[in-house]
């Protein structure tokens, strides 16, 4: 039992932090890992009401936790730490979100788009359970999304592309990587969808059915600077060549 002299350098030290301004400690609480973020809530009222402040729930990456975190989890998340706790906001307060390998399949990002609306880069790689449904809420209910990484879906097909590029006219960043279920017919609607005029980085690294065809509607993208086909082995070099003259920097050895 704590004698008074220790009781009152307690409480001192408790007042004392109480004392330091709102900003100070949440830049304190920014630097804890995200599961102390979660946990430092319940230390008092202030905590609760620091931790819970929008700067803090903007950008979160569950990667470290992938081999717990699956749709039902996410759900959860999406309901209380990602969603706004402050009405006039309505779509979320969450903008970059890394769900890189974990359990989650159409269902868990079809919960997360219809909660963080205002979401503007979303790490789907390695989620191989996620099909063109998944494309399609992320079509209907993120159209801030500027960066989207899909690379190892391989249950996503052209059609989810295609829902893609007809609704995300801000999407600079796309990362289809190593799924040899997308062929030319992706990059048709790349071209010809809203991601014509926005789309400035495309990764397309071991999509073995991707071709010289393909990579010629990519000339009709005048933002685009940089176009990865590495391993790409039904591409041409002179579909490269075609490309480089527009000033399109071409990764094709993987460099």
């Amino acid at each position: 039992m704590l004698d008074s002299t220790e009781s009152g350098s307690s409480l001192d030290i408790a007042s004392g932090f109480d004392a330091l301004p709102y900003e100070v400690v949440l830049a304190i609480i920014h630097y804890l890992p995200l599961i102390d973020q979660v946990t430092v809530q319940r230390v008092s009222r202030r905590f609760s009401q620091v931790s819970n402040d929008s700067m803090l729930w903007r950008k979160i990456s569950l990667e470290p936790f992938r081999s717990i975190v699956d749709d039902t989890t996410l759900g959860i998340l999406g309901r209380t730490r990602f969603a706004s706790i402050d009405p006039e906001i309505g779509a979320g307060r969450l903008m970059d979100l890394d769900l890189s390998g974990c359990k989650i399949t159409d269902w868990g990002v079809i919960a997360i788009s219809e909660r963080c609306q205002r979401l503007r880069s979303l790490n789907l790689q390695w989620l191989d359970e996620i099909t063109d449904l998944a494309c399609d809420a992320l079509a209907r209910h993120c159209k801030e999304l500027s960066s989207l990484n899909l690379k190892w879906c391989t249950n996503v097909s052209d059609k989810g592309i295609q829902h893609l590029a007809r609704s995300l006219r801000q999407l600079e960043t796309l990362v289809l990587c190593c799924n040899p279920s997308l062929t030319d017919d992706a990059l048709e609607y790349l071209a010809g969808g809203l991601t014509r005029w926005s789309l400035r980085r495309l990764r397309l690294s071991l999509c073995d059915s991707i071709t010289a065809d393909g990579l010629r509607n990519l000339e009709q993208m005048p933002r685009l600077t940089y176009v990865d086909v590495a391993l790409c082995t039904s591409v041409s070099a002179d579909s490269i060549d075609s490309l480089t003259d527009l000033g399109i920097l071409v990764d094709h050895e993987g460099t």
